[in-house]
């Protein structure tokens, strides 16, 4: 008898008995496995019976992930205390203008896409046992076991990021003009203080 079995990621029993002398038979099964074990059992067969069980047992594993991020930010930002007037005054007094100081701050982020890829359970056979026993006199029994498997993964991540900021921070054009008398002009201006920040961090792969 000549089985050939071909079966990925599965397991169970494979048991071949006959009791049909001097006759060669071709079998293909395709049994359904519940385990990740696998036995081979080629047991009482007859006299000059030709058994043969070749084995094939392998798996297949493919993950694809492609991630892709395009990010466009505009951000302006216009902050005044200035273009103050203090003009036509008359008399002694004093013409005094301040101004507060000016702080901007503009932070952008951006933050890219993850690929987080969890192989599942190789399917692999854990235990592989094979029996050959109580077969008639000259039969011909022969077990060929073949194991492979393969993995194969691609991830890919792409981030384009373009961002535009506009800041404008003024404490000036403040005026003092065409005031009459004795009195004393005074422009006092505040700080001007910008701060800018982009941060971009790309994608990332985690397998």
């Amino acid at each position: 008898m000549q089985l050939k079995y071909k079966r990925s990621l599965r397991a169970g029993v494979l048991r071949i008995g006959s009791a049909v002398a001097s006759t060669a038979l071709l079998a293909s099964v395709f049994a359904p496995i519940a385990s990740a074990d696998v036995m081979v059992d080629v047991t009482g067969n007859g006299k000059k019976s030709d058994n043969t069980v070749t084995l094939n047992l392998g798996g297949s594993t493919t993950v694809k992930q492609s991630n892709t991020t395009k990010v466009t930010t505009m951000t302006n930002v216009y902050a005044n205390t200035g273009k103050n007037k203090a003009n036509g005054n008359t008399g002694s007094g004093e013409n005094t203008i301040a101004t507060g100081a000016v702080k901007t701050y503009v932070s952008v982020g951006v933050t890219g896409n993850i690929n987080d890829a969890t192989l599942p359970n190789c399917g692999c056979v854990a235990d592989l046992e094979v029996k050959v026993s109580g077969n008639g006199v000259k039969s011909d029994n022969d077990v060929t076991v073949n194991r492979g498997g393969s993995t194969t993964v691609d991830q890919e991540n792409m981030t384009k990021v373009k961002t535009k900021t506009h800041v404008k921070a003024n404490t000036g054009k403040n005026k003092t003009n065409d005031n009459t008398g004795k009195g004393s002009q005074i422009i006092g201006t505040g700080g001007v203080e910008s701060t800018v920040e982009v941060g971009v961090e790309g994608g990332a792969n985690i397998l």
